[in-house]
């Protein structure tokens, strides 16, 4: 009961600092020339997840979980965020998509987005290193880190997709979220609660086009899903869980997932949810 009780506080803490805290955050970034150009072409602050990814972790390490657990997440969390800083402020949109990066890096050319996949990979993988259990038979114990680390990365890419309207990502990240309140176990969903709530405080924003997320803030929350679900699941939902996350890369290499969100009308009802633009 105290459990549950200080969850819940600390979800709420989170959520109020970061609704209280916002309106400032968008004004700073604003005047030090954080703005890009969104969907539709107006001036928006970019990187507000930024202020929402500290907030979740500076709570989360109060969270009834074990220490290590609780620096493996806010290691995730802030370590992804700044890989995304890295393509929110140098990046550029000559080229996209992961075979896009890598194919100028195989022309010799380095763009963030191929410095920032591989990186996040390593990261990925180190992490998964630090909090994978050891299994009795070593090949099995590898493909679980490998497994894991691709989880962690793969999730870390996956909200970076999304968050190409205003939501989208918050979205993407409160529905992976569920799959680990019905599917996970033991502490991975306390883990996610800080960032859910510093989140839902902060969509208002997102929503009403006031800031855009921007990678620092897709990454890191994708990041602390994935680790969630590594974390979580088992073996077999991970596979199930990678296998989607593999999916909606290949797709999203040969199709616009805007378009295809558009073309199925459950998906086109929860993009628009709470966004006043038509």
């Amino acid at each position: 009961m105290r459990k549950t009780a200080a969850l819940f506080l600390l979800t709420t803490t989170a959520g109020m600092a970061t609704y209280i805290l916002m309106p400032g955050f968008i004004g700073l970034l604003r005047k030090s020339g954080a703005v890009c150009k969104n969907y539709q072409g107006a001036m928006v602050a970019s990187s507000g997840g930024f202020l929402l990814l500290w907030i979740g972790s500076l709570i989360v390490l109060f969270s009834p979980t074990p220490i290590v657990l609780r620096l493996i997440v806010t290691a995730a969390g802030l370590g992804f965020a700044m890989l995304g800083q890295l393509d929110d402020f140098l990046g550029s949109r000559r080229d996209s998509g992961l075979i896009g990066h890598f194919r100028a890096f195989k022309q010799g050319r380095w763009t963030t987005g191929s410095l920032k996949a591989m990186l996040g990979g390593v990261f990925g993988f180190g992490l998964s290193f630090c909090f994978s259990h050891r299994l009795p038979l070593w090949y099995i114990y590898l493909g679980t880190l490998i497994v894991n680390g691709l989880l962690i990365a793969g999730g870390a890419n996956l909200i970076n997709l999304l968050d190409v309207r205003p939501g989208r990502a918050g979205k993407g990240f409160l529905i992976g979220s569920l799959t680990v309140l019905f599917w996970g176990s033991g502490d991975s969903l306390k883990i996610l609660l800080p960032f859910i709530g510093a989140l839902v405080g902060y969509l208002y924003y997102d929503l009403n086009g006031q800031v855009m997320m921007g990678d620092t803030g897709s990454n890191g929350l994708g990041a602390v899903l994935g680790l969630a679900m590594a974390s979580g699941f088992t073996l077999p939902g991970r596979l199930c869980v990678l296998g989607g996350i593999a999916a909606v890369h290949v797709v999203a290499e040969k199709s616009s997932l805007s378009h295809i969100i558009a073309k199925f009308a459950p998906l086109k009802a929860i993009d628009r949810w709470g966004r006043p633009d038509p």
